[in-house]
């Protein structure tokens, strides 16, 4: 029998759904899935490239595994580094390539009965199937650091001093890493009945590359996504996960809203007890639907485990420069006034750090965002130039150690104003009555 083995560089939920359908497309063509690469045939290596950093890993994860692989196996690459950063990948030799858009050419590789278009789109990501070390990349990532760091340092006590450099810059960020951790999510990605309710965006900021990846919007038919809702709670899940690039504008292709979709899931689950997670609502769209969304929010705040609305900064003219299409004034108002009227409705957010052109008053700014709003939980980002960017070409490109330091400020102004750590609790809490019911279950 064929047998295959799938592994991702980073856990990227968009990327590793496609892989959970590649993995079912192979199991319908015949093929089985091993975890030990000497027993594959087929190897599958998904990459991510957000940054520099997700660019380096996916490259180290590529050699690792093409060290390992038998000679006759065949060796495929895919994710967003085909689509962002080719180039990276020029030095490998002639690995065949898929990006997210492209992934049916698997039909034109593997030539099989059936067709990568006919496979339905998974909800589960089942880890028996596609694999992703945590320990592995911070492996591998910790080997290329110290080979990068020592490089051009001799034998003798400088390597010392570097090292002893290096140690103390990680004891300063000790005490923000907590700010990293978004509670909602870490060790509980496999535990979401995914929605994918639609690919690509009708964005144009001027810091992304992935939109090159993803492409523009694909919506998915509400009647498919509430029938998937449906299934899953009949199979008993009780947490859901709307994926996409953008949740808010799903539907924009197909005269429809997101607003019309929350509407036909909560009327379909309004007697079960489920959360569903709202994530990547860019504030562009939560700003021009603000009104419907509000009742939507207050009335249905219980069954939502948290909404993501990707802020990015703090000032309106830093917001333009991004190309973002709001205001933080409108957007900060907004967002008091869902805080006050919802106030069991989890919030989260993304921000950039060190955009180009970003003076001292404009990250003063996003701190005051940021202390006013009070988010559950904030990912932090400092900005990277990527390939094909506007960003890249704006005037006022700010030096990496500034960059660090006010990812490093704005951490720690998380860790003094989010409210994390009660999330987390509240967290904590939930696990312990799970675990009792399940004990208290299994005694009857």
């Amino acid at each position: 029998m064929k047998t295959y083995f799938i592994t991702a560089s980073t856990f990227c939920m968009e990327r590793m759904l496609d892989c959970q359908k590649i993995s079912d497309y192979l199991k319908m063509n015949g093929w089985r899935p091993v975890r030990r690469i000497k027993k594959a045939g087929l190897i599958i290596v998904s990459t991510c490239s957000f940054g520099r950093e997700e660019d380096d890993s996916s490259l180290d994860y590529i050699r690792f595994y093409l060290r390992r692989k038998l000679p006759e196996a065949q060796f495929f690459i895919i994710g967003c580094v085909p689509a962002i950063n080719p180039e990276q990948l020029a030095s490998l030799g002639d690995i065949p390539t898929l990006s997210p858009t492209t992934l049916s050419r698997l039909d034109t590789l593997l030539q099989p009965s059936v067709k990568f278009a006919d496979v339905p789109e998974p909800n589960k990501i089942l880890a028996a199937e596609v694999m992703h070390s945590v320990f592995l990349k911070k492996a591998l990532w910790l080997r290329s650091y110290v080979r990068q760091a020592l490089k051009d340092v001799p034998p003798g006590p400088a390597v010392l001093r570097k090292g002893g450099q290096a140690l103390k810059t990680g004891i300063k960020y000790f005490p923000v890493l907590k700010s990293h951790i978004n509670p909602f999510l870490s060790c509980n990605r496999n535990g979401f009945y995914y929605l994918r309710i639609s690919k690509g965006c009708l964005g144009s900021c001027s810091y992304c590359a992935k939109r090159h990846s993803t492409g523009r919007l694909r919506s998915k038919p509400d009647d498919m996504i509430v029938q998937e809702f449906q299934k899953g709670l009949q199979a008993g899940e009780k947490r859901f996960y709307l994926l996409t690039e953008d949740v808010g504008c799903y539907g924009i292709d197909q005269e429809t809203t997101v607003m019309a979709l929350l509407k036909r899931i909560f009327a379909v689950g309004h007697a079960q007890e489920f959360r569903i997670v709202v994530s990547n609502f860019n504030a562009r769209w939560f700003v021009k639907y603000y009104d419907e969304l509000e009742e939507l929010f207050v009335k249905y705040q219980t069954k939502i485990l948290y909404v993501q609305i990707p802020i990015q900064s703090g000032s309106t003219r830093i917001l333009g420069l991004m190309d973002r299409h709001y205001t933080a004034e409108d957007l900060k108002e907004k967002l008091l006034a869902l805080r006050r009227k919802a106030p069991a409705l989890n919030l989260t957010t993304d921000m950039i750090a060190g955009f180009p052109g970003e003076t001292d008053e404009d990250f003063e700014l996003t701190k005051q965002f940021v202390s006013e709003i009070r988010f559950q939980h904030i990912d932090i980002f400092g900005y990277e130039h990527r390939p094909n960017t506007r960003a890249g070409a704006l005037t006022g490109q700010l030096s990496q150690e500034v960059i660090d330091q006010r990812v490093f400020e704005l951490a720690r102004w998380q860790n003094k104003y989010s409210q994390t750590r009660t999330v987390i609790g509240k967290l904590i809490e939930v696990a312990k009555e799970n675990a009792q019911r399940y004990r208290t279950n299994s005694r009857q």
